[in-house]
């Protein structure tokens, strides 16, 4: 019950995220990780939250059909009605990641999971889950916080990215008086994630070193494309494919 209290919470200032720069070239990394934009394609949004990725996608009029699910209701009620002029290729349900999703096998050609591995109680676990709704050869794409991940490297690179595209007085003082709002509410975000690390260093939540991840990864049965660092290099950020065969029930 805790835990729904908190991410019911975390569903109010979530979206001050988007107002990041380094969050938005994530989503945008994101999408251009997906494939093409003409190709047509079934994704999943393992723990979709407020429905960001899905609103960047429907912006871009890419030919996708999404799906995004969430365990917590206030996200879902959020990215339902900033997604609403999109429902045609795009829709909300609510699934628990650690348990057996309700899709068929090889159902996707893609799954998202953005900060999202961590929470679960049982990642491998939820990762098997997704190879098994992945069609054969497709694609998984995480990203999830490094271990000791912080915010402020994030806003560090944000205030640099301002500062590079404005020249003028005005526009640097309109900048920083905007930024200081956009502080002012990142210290409630500051404050949720120092209760997240907080869990992390209980053992409740699980942030890996690269080696880590990879090998969690491939023991779910995928191949490893790309390992890199986003998100002011805080989020391991990871695209891989359904490897050939069946994944070990008993890794």
């Amino acid at each position: 019950m805790k835990d729904k209290a908190f991410w019911r919470f975390y569903s109010l200032v979530y979206d001050t995220l988007l107002r990041l720069i380094p969050y938005q070239k994530l989503l945008q990394r994101v999408i251009r990780a997906i494939g093409p934009p003409d190709q047509t394609l079934k994704i999943l949004d393992a723990g979709c939250g407020t429905g960001n990725l899905e609103m960047f996608i429907n912006q871009q009029a890419i030919n996708a059909a999404i799906i995004g699910v969430d365990s917590t209701p206030a996200m879902l009620a959020i990215a339902r009605k900033k997604n609403r002029a999109s429902r045609k290729n795009c829709r909300f349900q609510p699934a628990d990641l650690n348990q057996t999703l309700p899709f068929e096998d090889s159902a996707f050609d893609v799954v998202v999971a953005i900060n999202v591995l961590y929470a679960l109680a049982q990642p491998l676990e939820s990762l098997k889950e997704f190879w098994r709704i992945l069609r054969p050869e497709g694609r998984l794409i995480i990203v999830t916080p490094k271990n000791k991940a912080n915010l402020w490297p994030i806003l560090g690179e944000h205030i640099r990215l301002v500062q590079a595209d404005l020249k003028s007085f005005w526009g640097r003082l309109v900048a920083w008086l905007k930024m200081g709002w956009l502080v002012a509410n990142l210290l409630i975000v500051g404050l949720l994630n120092l209760i997240i690390l907080k869990r992390g260093r209980d053992k409740k939540y699980h942030f890996y070193e690269l080696p880590e991840l990879e090998e969690l990864v491939t023991t779910a049965g995928f191949e490893l494309e790309e390992t890199d660092s986003d998100y002011g290099h805080q989020d391991w950020f990871l695209v891989s494919r359904k490897a050939n065969g069946r994944v070990d029930k008993t890794a």
